[in-house]
């Protein structure tokens, strides 16, 4: 049979089960169930606190990054509205020269039509001062009237 300890802690059990029915009190077992389950809850709150601070600390070195990145954005967009100023520059600076070559690429094509134009007028003027020298000595200059015209003219 039982001894007289056993005895006493069924009837504590068993008693303590109807208690715990009755009135809702823990036993031993309910004692240690809720106190591995508080245990699991504080462990669980403290990763999960672990987690939420990583997540901060990412999600600040993302934004920290991201702030980088933009800042460095910003600066290659003023140095790349820089050269295209310059470049525009260039190309109203360039324009102007070639426009200023062309009007003097012009100017001397005309220098040289007119250059041509007095040349041939000098030579007619000397051709007729020596038309009227020869005529004074009663000469027929041959380039005011061709050997052949004047040939043609006395034959009519």
């Amino acid at each position: 049979m039982m001894s007289k300890s056993k005895k006493r802690s069924a009837w504590f059990a068993g008693i303590g089960s109807v208690i715990k029915q009755l009135f809702g009190n823990m036993d031993e077992d309910d004692a240690i169930k809720y106190s591995d389950a508080i245990k699991t809850l504080e462990n669980d709150q403290s990763k999960l606190a672990t987690l939420m601070k990583d997540s901060i600390l990412v999600t600040e070195s993302t934004l920290s990054s991201l702030k980088e990145i933009i800042d460095q954005i910003t600066a290659n967009e003023a140095s790349l509205n820089h050269a295209i100023d310059t470049l525009t520059q260039d190309v109203i600076n360039i324009t102007l020269v070639t426009d200023k070559l062309l009007m003097r690429s012009k100017i001397s094509a005309l220098s040289d039509i007119i250059e041509s134009t007095m040349l041939t007028l000098s030579f007619k003027l000397e051709d007729i001062i020596n038309a009227i020298m020869f005529s004074k000595s009663n000469i027929l200059y041959p380039s005011i009237i061709t050997p052949k015209q004047l040939f043609a003219d006395l034959v009519e």
